[in-house]
């Protein structure tokens, strides 16, 4: 492939990957385009048509005329543009940077939450002889009969449910490896957005 020139005519049989981008020249086939799109239909190819390197020749014989070399093919720029995403490790975006910073004060306040008040309950004259009085009694139920340790323990718990930052943490990876991917679809160039 180092010695392929733009203009120059390959031919890509059955079965065979297509090793450049190009146009085809001569033949139909049916090309297996997944590794670019996702889309697991071949995709018809006659006349006309653009392949792309990278993809799967599948039925016949097609003659192509070489477009591009294969360092500005399509998936060598996707490639390219998958590395640099993931590459870069200077450039997190904020909710990264903030996420350990985050779960710690979520989980502190939690604690807070479940300790404190039942540290400011009033818990009796210390009259050991009293089965009422006990300690254990005392720290699970207040004087109107509710259950205060547990009620403060399922809040305690209900703020670090409701706070949890784990479907964001999950979701931006794989959000910014679909934008990049579709981005290098639709042929955009993503480099005057870098930051």
């Amino acid at each position: 492939l180092s010695e392929v020139v733009v203009g120059e005519l390959l031919l890509v049989k059955p079965g065979s990957a297509v090793p450049v981008d190009g146009e085809v020249v001569g033949g139909s086939s049916a090309v297996d385009e997944s590794m670019l799109t996702g889309e697991a239909v071949p995709v018809a190819k006659r006349e006309g048509s653009s392949v792309f390197a990278g993809t799967a020749n599948q039925t016949g014989v097609l003659t192509l005329k070489v477009s591009r070399l294969p360092e500005d093919a399509t998936a060598a720029q996707l490639t390219m543009l998958v590395s640099q995403a993931q590459g870069e490790g200077t450039r997190r975006p904020v909710l990264e940077r903030l996420a350990g910073v985050y779960t710690v004060m979520v989980l502190l306040s939690a604690l807070l939450l479940a300790t404190v008040p039942l540290s400011l309950c009033s818990w009796g004259d210390g009259d050991s002889h009293d089965e009422d009085a006990t300690w254990t009694s005392r720290w699970m139920h207040s004087e109107d009969g509710t259950d205060s340790c547990v009620w403060w323990l399922r809040r305690a718990l209900a703020l670090v449910v409701i706070a949890c930052p784990c479907a964001l943490i999950i979701a931006m990876p794989v959000t910014n490896a679909c934008g990049i991917s579709a981005v290098a679809r639709w042929g955009i160039d993503s480099s005057p957005f870098d930051m």
